[in-house]
Parts: C-alpha cells; sequence; structure tokens
C-alpha cells in the first residue's frame, strides 16, 4: 500500500495535467474513504418511490451512499426521475437499484483527439425482475406493477 500524498504548490512552480488529477484524486479519495468508513451504505434522505399509473413509477430527489463511498445524488428533474414500466405485465415484482455512474462532458479537440474537461455524475437505475437478490451491493426498493 502507498502512502497517502497530496500535491503541496509553491510560487512559481509549473503545474501540468498531472498535479491537477493528483489534487482532484486526493479530496475524491479522502471523501470516498470517509463515507466508506465513517458511515454505512445505503439511502442517506430521500429518495421515495411511489405509483404514477400502472406502468410508470417516481423516484423523489435524494441522496445514497454506494458501497464504494460514492455519493449517488438524484436531483430534481421530473423526467429523468420517472421510471418507465412500459415492458413489463401488470401485477409483476420488480427491484429498483439506483447506481453510480459517470459519463464524460464538454467535449474539447487538441489535434485529431478528443479530452473532455468534464465528469457528469448521474444516478442510473436499473430494474430487476422478481424478489431482491442476495449479497446486492445496490440499493434497491420492491414494487409491485399494476
Amino acid at each position: 500500500m502507498t502512502d497517502i500524498q497530496r500535491p503541496n504548490y509553491f510560487t512559481s512552480q509549473f503545474l501540468v495535467e498531472e498535479d491537477f488529477n493528483d489534487e482532484q484524486s486526493y479530496h475524491r479519495d479522502m471523501r470516498l474513504r470517509h463515507n466508506r468508513l465513517l458511515h454505512s451504505w445505503g439511502v442517506v434522505t430521500g429518495l421515495e418511490v411511489t405509483k404514477d399509473g400502472d406502468k410508470k413509477v417516481a423516484v423523489s430527489e435524494g441522496m445514497a451512499i454506494d458501497n464504494d463511498g460514492r455519493e449517488i445524488i438524484l436531483l430534481p428533474d421530473f423526467e429523468r426521475n420517472t421510471l418507465n414500466l412500459d415492458g413489463l405485465e401488470l401485477n409483476t415484482t420488480i427491484e429498483i437499484a439506483i447506481i453510480y455512474h459517470e459519463i464524460k462532458d464538454k467535449p474539447y479537440r487538441i489535434g485529431d483527439k478528443t479530452k473532455y474537461t468534464r465528469i457528469t455524475e448521474r444516478p442510473k437505475f436499473i430494474i430487476y425482475r422478481g424478489k431482491k437478490r442476495e449479497n446486492c451491493d445496490d440499493d434497491h426498493l420492491e414494487v409491485r406493477t399494476g
């Protein structure tokens, strides 16, 4: 295991991409370590699921922490927070899992290469048919359609 290091800046220092990435990694890793070791994973607040007709459910805004300590934040956004269950028969038992998801964003062209200046952290929902799986690391909620 390596030691924990953080960047140490000084006047006239020439900074490169690695320095900025190391700064981000240090803070992100410390936050993940804090969340994972001081708190338990699961729903922190909100994320309540309500039926919206026979074939839709709505998930309220809220926050969860996954088993790796990553924060999963669902902001209030009506379209993104409504899950369509059209492919399911009525009276089907399902589970809804919310997971951490990253999306590369804000493309920036450098010659013939594309880099991304931002990473968007946006939760992703996974719908499972049937009862809760054993030893599951995702936050789940069981719902019955119809």
